[in-house]
């Protein structure tokens, strides 16, 4: 498994996925409420990172992600407990 992309790939990915400005996804910006983004768009997103990267969210965790860091913050920890498990550890 490739190393875990940076956050800035990560903000760029996103912002592919959601069709927004990448300026304007910042760590602390809330994507519901100061971007508008759906929920339904969150999940999309996830689902897109799911099969791209080979990680694994939670169903809840496109209802209770609020930011990009802690989406960024779940991708990461996922991507490194797939590491893990594919290594045996």
């Amino acid at each position: 498994m490739e190393e875990t992309i940076s956050f800035l790939q990560f903000q760029s990915i996103f912002a592919e996925y959601l069709g927004i400005d990448s300026s304007r996804l910042t760590r602390e910006v809330n994507l519901l409420l100061e971007l508008g983004v759906d929920s339904l768009s969150l999940v999309n997103a996830m689902i897109r990172l799911e099969r791209e990267y080979q990680v694994m969210f939670k169903p809840e965790d496109a209802i209770m992600t609020r930011t990009l860091g802690e989406a960024y913050d779940l991708f990461v920890n996922y991507r490194s407990q797939g590491e893990e498990i594919q290594s045996g550890i």
